[in-house]
């Protein structure tokens, strides 16, 4: 797995979340286009992605049950939710 989007969004929600940029920029999101040139969407996509890499399993126990589940059919291009 590439780690920089991981690292750079845990980076971004420690800035945001003790609102580090305040010194300098009024809300976060100028503070990732000023500092990074992340417009609002890239900034929290780099937030969400790093969210989700955080909470996934990290051993081998954690993924056991999904083993017993059917594989996903790819050729089908059409995803229903």
């Amino acid at each position: 797995m590439e780690q920089a989007f991981f690292e750079a969004g845990k980076a971004l929600i420690e800035l945001r979340d003790r609102r580090l940029y305040r010194s300098m920029h009024k809300t976060f999101d100028e503070y990732c286009l000023n500092r990074f040139g992340y417009n609002r969407s890239r900034s929290y996509q780099l937030v969400d992605g790093a969210v989700v890499v955080d909470i996934l399993p990290t051993a081998e126990g954690q993924v056991r049950p999904i083993t017993k589940l059917e594989p996903f059919d790819t050729s089908n291009s059409e995803v229903v939710i």
